[in-house]
């Protein structure tokens, strides 16, 4: 009987928080784009050391609020010391601290193209900085990310990553500014 209670009460748990009016609020995306190194290795974790870059985008859902809990995909595509290209995919679990940080854990799993072919393998991201709530579809964000990339085949090479993360809006924003200045006001 008391399985049946403690079952009964994780699945009225779910049902309140699946249900809940939060679990329908409009996603809120964000882009990015992370530079850094990469600490490569065969033998060793850490062997020698790259460049490493990305674009990154994702997509959270249930969050009506800044205190609200994200879960949802995000797409990567980078490259360490600009001798492949990584495409990673990954599930976003974004947890707030305070108004305007917060942390995230990104497990998920790639493909990396070389001169020696392509070779899945898994990965994983964690951030920690500014994730504002996007009061509109946007959330503004930046911080830093670190990272392991590990191949399941091939030449069985692990990626270190350490890098910032500098939201792709604040980025663009001068260039916006000066295509704006540049047609002029149309009021």
């Amino acid at each position: 009987m008391r399985h049946f209670s403690g079952l009964a009460s994780v699945v009225t748990l779910l049902g309140v928080a699946l249900g809940s009016r939060s679990a329908f609020a409009e996603p809120e995306w964000s882009s990015s784009i992370i530079a850094g190194v990469a600490g490569i290795g065969n033998e060793s974790a850490w062997e020698r050391t790259r460049f490493y870059g990305a674009l990154r985008g994702e997509a959270l859902f249930l969050r009506a609020n800044r205190r609200n809990f994200g879960l949802g995909p995000a797409l990567e595509i980078g490259t360490a010391g600009f001798s492949d290209a990584r495409f990673l995919g990954s599930a976003v679990m974004l947890a707030p601290i305070g108004e305007f940080l917060a942390v995230s854990l990104a497990p998920g799993a790639f493909v990396r193209t070389s001169s020696q072919g392509a070779v899945a393998g898994l990965s994983g991201r964690g951030f920690f900085g500014l994730h504002a709530y996007g009061y509109s579809s946007y959330a503004l964000n930046g911080g830093l990310v670190v990272g392991f990339d590990r191949d399941l085949g091939g030449p069985g090479e692990n990626a270190i990553i350490v890098g910032a993360q500098v939201d792709g809006l604040i980025l663009a924003l001068p260039v916006l500014l000066l295509v704006a200045w540049l047609h002029g006001s149309s009021d």
